[in-house]
């Protein structure tokens, strides 16, 4: 088993195929046999899509706000210590 993930080779379908073939499986089956508890499981899903969806979204603003705030506080503190040494030949500049 161990050749056959390293040589790249393989003679059939992948553990993630017959996962999904499996997954279409049993949605159709509970469709038609369990329609309601199917349409149920499905707006399920969808608001666990969304949700998930609107929290990456939020990461994603979070980080560039972080970002942009770090950004800001770099090109100040810059700022300040150029200031410092403006008419200053060699001064070097202490934080504590």
């Amino acid at each position: 088993m161990a050749d056959l993930l390293t040589s790249g080779a393989t003679t059939g379908p992948t553990v993630s195929d017959r996962a999904r073939e499996n997954r279409f499986f049993v949605r159709r089956l509970l469709a038609e046999r369990q329609p309601d508890f199917a349409a149920a499981l499905e707006e399920a899903l969808a608001e666990v899509v969304l949700a998930e969806a609107a929290r990456a979204e939020t990461a994603w603003a979070e980080t560039a706000v972080a970002g942009a705030a770090l950004a800001g506080a770099a090109l100040a503190e810059a700022s300040r210590r150029e200031a410092c040494f403006q008419g200053r030949p060699g001064a070097r500049f202490v934080s504590f």
